[in-house]
């Protein structure tokens, strides 16, 4: 029993000395993980140091042309792969990172390259392959540059329009729920992006808000909470979650997209949306 603690401490010791030792002086991502020798580190026991250096990772990405920065992401899978605790500890961490909606690193582009990973390794069941190509095309639609879906949505008046018909050389689209607590915390947010639109004189910004799912009732009853400025549209019968149209995360989620209805900003937080209006006026 004393050999076997000890053996753990004496395990857990150098996988610490590992990370301590190289601990943020690599910065190319394409050689960032290789002197670490994962079969010698305990994954449980130095998770929270290997996500910051996860982390370090991928602001490290940024800095690289887009082909580039999906080679270092396939070569820090390659290395993983080697041991399984390290592929399960990137696979989910990379969802964490770059995925989650709460999390300030999410990034489609790099998370599609891990989702085209798993789906093309061996060893990964076909349950979670099919889940990961699902998951891979939601993920992949309305990136930034491509086309964005067009969804149509009913006025307070029982007019009906649609997002390509709008006029305006940006639209800037705020899918929210009428429950929502996040949406109503964001709503100073929001009126602050307004004042900021009313200021922008180089361009026109069309506001739409779009409630994407919930009751009609409730849509009707939000109206007295938003700006009357504001085109506030009901996707009715929850088109665009049962159609997948928009990969909606959480709400509200924002979207910028030009007079030619290409996304500029997906996804977007307020500080990167705040920041491209601000370039704007």
């Amino acid at each position: 029993m004393f050999l076997s603690k000890y053996g753990v401490l004496i395990a857990a010791f150098w996988g610490m000395l590992l990370l301590s030792c190289t601990s943020h002086r690599q910065t190319d991502p394409m050689t960032f993980w290789e002197s670490y020798d994962f079969t010698k580190i305990d994954i449980r026991k130095n998770e929270f140091g290997l996500e910051r250096l996860l982390m370090d990772f991928i602001l490290a990405l940024d800095d690289l042309p887009a082909e580039e920065a999906a080679q270092a992401i396939v070569h820090t899978m390659d290395i993983a792969k080697k041991t399984p605790l390290a592929f399960q500890f990137f696979t989910d961490k990379f969802y964490e990172r770059l995925y989650d909606p709460i999390s300030t690193l999410r990034n489609d582009s790099y998370y599609s390259v891990v989702l085209n990973y798993l789906i093309s390794s061996d060893g990964i069941s076909e349950v979670d392959r099919a889940k990961y190509r699902t998951h891979l095309a939601l993920v992949q639609r309305n990136l930034p540059g491509v086309e964005a879906n067009n969804f149509s949505f009913q006025r307070a008046t029982g007019e009906v329009g649609d997002l390509h018909s709008l006029r305006g050389a940006y639209k800037l689209i705020v899918f929210y729920a009428p429950l929502c607590k996040a949406c109503k915390s964001t709503m100073p947010d929001l009126k602050a992006i307004h004042r900021l639109v009313q200021r922008t004189k180089k361009s026109k910004v069309t506001l739409l808000t779009v409630c994407a799912t919930g009751r009609e009732s409730d849509w009707l009853h939000y109206q007295a909470e938003l700006p009357e400025e504001w085109i506030n549209g009901y996707n009715k019968e929850d088109e665009i979650i049962r159609n997948g149209l928009y990969d909606l995360k959480a709400f509200p989620t924002f979207y910028l997209i030009d007079k030619d209805n290409k996304v500029l900003l997906k996804d977007a937080d307020m500080e990167r949306l705040v920041g491209y209006l601000s370039s704007l006026s």
